[in-house]
């Protein structure tokens, strides 16, 4: 596929160092079918160029580089923990703490120059699935938020993706990231913010929503609360636990996967029945939703076979 390289300079360099590092994933992005990479490159420009942003030239090349290196190391950790796990049938993690030691807290895999955040970063547009989650979260989710201040809980902040897209669309919403790792919240402050001090209506907390969350009752206009279910050893509790903090008719924009292999999974979901039982149960009503096959040829109704979910919720 041919980019653009003046509407997309900072797109067409990364697919460059993808296609000379690793020309299987580059092929795997650039001719994927089902959302072609001409609707995907957009938003791999908007990333790559806020990834980037203030840094000098040397810098520049250097950050894309280890992005893309990043995006490589955890694709092939997929395949190969997919692999295992349709051997075995389980998670390679059972415990949150193990995932905390082994992952969250290692500058390897969660600094910001570690893989994992950084391939994940670049998979929001690499990846068809994820960029199908994208733009459910952007004209289902944040279009439908109250102005001009909603008070917004995100559990998981990660890489600070969908605090930065919901920051672009309401500019002065009250937020609060809340992350069991502080290199992830870091990571997320970083990308989002450079180094530009933290206005005052956003604020971050380094804890986890299995020991229950600071906010009030009803205190929240909306929630997000992306990849998180699998990486936890109680997932329904976390679901009724966001439910507690929302505010009748709250919004709740919810990923998660099925089937589908890493490093710090840890509760392993085999349909997305289960997933709608455990939604449902918690009192959230689904609004929108999708079930996205990893691999082409399967069905969303699939058991035990990777998928990619996500959906709109309604307290």
């Amino acid at each position: 596929m041919h980019i653009d390289r003046n509407a997309f300079p900072q797109a067409a360099r990364i697919m460059d160092i993808l296609k000379q590092k690793m020309f299987m994933l580059y092929k795997a992005a650039t001719f994927e079918p089902r959302v072609p990479m001409a609707e995907r490159v957009g938003l791999l420009e908007q990333v790559a160029t806020t990834l980037i942003r203030g840094l000098d030239a040397d810098q520049r090349e250097a950050r894309l580089a280890g992005a893309v290196q990043g995006y490589i190391e955890m694709s092939l950790e997929f395949l190969k923990l997919q692999r295992e796990l349709e051997r075995t049938g389980r998670y390679l993690l059972a415990d949150e703490r193990t995932a905390f030691e082994n992952v969250y807290n290692r500058e390897g895999a969660y600094g910001q120059s570690g893989y994992y955040l950084n391939g994940l970063l670049l998979a929001q547009a690499l990846w068809p699935n994820h960029f199908s989650f994208w733009r459910l979260f952007r004209d289902r989710f944040a279009s439908q938020l109250p102005t001009p201040t909603p008070r917004v809980l995100e559990v998981g902040v990660g890489t600070g993706f969908h605090f930065g897209e919901l920051l672009s669309v309401h500019p002065d919403v009250r937020y609060t990231g809340v992350d069991v790792s502080q290199k992830a919240v870091d990571y997320c402050r970083r990308y989002v913010f450079g180094e530009t001090p933290l206005p005052d209506h956003i604020h971050f907390v380094v804890d986890s929503i299995s020991s229950g969350l600071s906010a009030g009752d009803q205190s929240q206009d909306a929630l997000v609360m992306g990849e998180v279910l699998e990486h936890i050893e109680d997932p329904a509790g976390a679901l009724r636990e966001m439910w507690r903090v929302a505010r009748p008719g709250a919004v709740f924009f919810l990923t998660t996967v099925v089937f589908a292999a890493a490093i710090d999974h840890i509760y392993l979901f085999e349909n997305a029945d289960q997933i709608r039982d455990l939604v449902a149960h918690a009192g959230w009503h689904i609004e929108n939703e999708l079930v996205l096959p990893v691999y082409p040829r399967d069905t969303p109704d699939m058991d035990r076979r990777p998928m990619n979910y996500a959906a709109v919720l309604r307290k």
